[in-house]
């Protein structure tokens, strides 16, 4: 500090047993110059309003840092950089670490589809040798057989014949005997008709059949000739 600290009023140089003062505008007075500033208030140098410190160790540290020796600010100065460059490069190590791992599972993965690729190619390849019709679009089970196809459907569809029943060998005697069958088992007489009867031709004529006074969609004498029961017909009342 002594080669380069001086008065800028007189030119004195600094000298320890010699108070020197600093100014807020920056200058820097001897003790004898700064007693001038005291009195008037203003810098001697830019004649700016200004009040004095003295330089000592009793100075703020951000005020004290200005007149340090440069080897000692370059050197913490570069221990500073280091620091932070230190910590930089971890974090840039942790980035590339982050980068490797995720490389390798995007390379994994590529690799895993494109050998899917290749087994789902060989089986598409098998069962077309097989005689199997392969979609992209559709499931790997086959709606058809190995030589099916949809128009022997149609044919096998078209094979079937269909008609009257009078038209079939046979159809007429198989229905005489199912309706004698009907018969024996509902107890009718031959001259009775198959059909199932209304509630309308199952109640006698000329009678009144109250309103729910059985349940609905069943006849009671219908019922009662399935049973074997006629005997048991309720009674209706004439009007």
């Amino acid at each position: 500090m002594k080669d380069w600290v001086f008065c800028n009023k007189c030119s004195a140089k600094y000298q320890s047993n010699f108070k020197f003062h600093l100014t807020e505008c920056g200058h820097v007075f001897c003790d004898r110059c700064a007693l001038k500033i005291k009195e008037t208030k203003k810098c001697l140098l830019c004649n700016n309003s200004s009040s004095t410190m003295e330089l000592s160790q009793e100075m703020d540290h951000s005020m004290q840092m200005f007149f340090w020796p440069l080897e000692n600010i370059v050197q913490q100065s570069l221990q500073v950089i280091n620091f932070q460059k230190m910590h930089k490069n971890l974090y840039l190590q942790f980035l590339y670490k982050k980068y490797d791992y995720a490389k390798r599972q995007c390379i994994s993965s590529h690799n895993s589809i494109q050998k899917l690729k290749k087994e789902n190619q060989e089986l598409r390849e098998m069962l077309k040798k097989a005689g199997f019709k392969t979609n992209p679009f559709l499931t790997s089970t086959p709606a058809l057989g190995p030589n099916q196809t949809a128009d022997n459907d149609l044919s096998v569809m078209s094979s079937i014949k269909f008609g009257t029943p009078g038209s079939i060998p046979g159809s007429a005697r198989r229905i005489l005997q199912s309706e004698k069958a009907m018969q024996n088992y509902l107890g009718l007489s031959k001259n009775s008709s198959l059909g199932t009867p209304s509630p309308a031709q199952m109640v006698p004529k000329g009678y009144h059949v109250p309103v729910h006074q059985s349940p609905a969609g069943v006849t009671p004498s219908f019922m009662a000739r399935i049973r074997g029961k006629s005997a048991n017909l309720p009674i209706y009342p004439r009007k």
